[in-house]
């Protein structure tokens, strides 16, 4: 699987392309859906589908246009789905102009759902604890952690529906899988053993 990294918005948030055969999924795309849409067509490729790791403002800003310029259907984490339109919930009331989407998400994604990208395949995993509904996307040699787990840190859990012991835990389980590079809600990539190792797990 192939992966093209944007970093988007004020943030600097990785928005992540993923590719199999030319069809392409667009993972969190916190802003400027032009810069998305121009690597689409640059390379040639179909979008099939955007997705979130979790409902957060500077990680949804660019949705409502990319899905309105390339007709691609919204895949949301079940248990984050309220901040899509919550300015509370979604952090965006806290850090200026509140953002609420118009797109539907066309799919509720839980825990060891499935989807399909060419002939590859991502799995969900639900690790809350920055957001009570982040998820993580498995691939056979890679993890997008979104804001659960960064190069030598992990996203913020004071804002709402964060948890300190519900992020423990969900590091603790990416930590007993095999080794994969991580791909980050923010920051460079890293690997899950280098990170296990760092914090002492």
């Amino acid at each position: 699987m192939q992966v093209f990294t944007l970093p988007l918005g004020a943030l600097q948030t990785n928005c992540y392309i993923l590719v199999s055969e030319k069809k392409a999924l667009v993972i969190d795309p916190a802003d400027s859906h032009l810069q998305i849409l121009a690597l689409l067509q640059k390379e040639g490729l179909l979008l099939e589908g955007i997705l979130l790791t979790h409902c957060h403002f500077d990680h949804m800003g660019g949705v409502d246009a990319l899905a309105e310029a390339s007709g691609a259907p919204l895949y949301c984490p079940e248990k984050d789905a309220v901040g899509l339109t919550d300015e509370d919930r979604n952090a965006s009331r806290y850090f200026g102009e509140g953002l609420s989407l118009k797109t539907l998400p066309t799919r509720l994604l839980k825990e060891g759902d499935e989807i399909t990208l060419g002939s590859e395949m991502l799995t969900v995993l639900e690790t809350p604890g920055h957001t009570s509904g982040s998820v993580c996307y498995l691939a056979e040699n890679l993890l997008i952690s979104g804001d659960t787990l960064f190069f030598r840190g992990y996203g913020r859990t004071d804002l709402p529906s964060g948890s300190d012991a519900k992020l423990y835990s969900s590091l603790k389980r990416l930590f007993c899988l095999e080794d994969r590079t991580v791909y980050p809600g923010h920051g460079p990539t890293t690997t899950l053993l280098k990170e296990k190792s760092f914090y002492g797990f």
